[in-house]
């Protein structure tokens, strides 16, 4: 049976692991590369707008989505009693 350690650490890893992903994210390198790329020839058509705003505003949901549950989460790990768990 796997231990309480083991299991910190295997979450410490997913934990770290998603922090660097969210930071590489954070730059907004490509991000500011695409507002030089819309300013070129062919998009302002209809059709790019729609695609272009609609991917744009799923990412940001996302976005969103990311920042709420990583608040709920870190507030409900804060809720775990560790004396509660020690008397069991």
């Amino acid at each position: 049976m796997a231990t309480h350690n083991s299991h910190v650490d295997v979450l410490e890893k997913k934990v770290t692991e998603l922090s660097s992903a969210l930071a590489m994210l954070g730059k907004g390198t490509d991000l500011k590369e695409l507002i030089h790329v819309i300013h070129g020839p062919g998009w302002t058509t209809l059709a790019e707008f729609a695609f272009a705003t609609t991917l744009l505003e799923e990412m940001q949901g996302h976005a969103n989505a990311i920042a709420r549950l990583t608040s709920q989460m870190v507030a409900a790990s804060k809720l775990v009693d560790v004396k509660e768990l020690v008397g069991r």
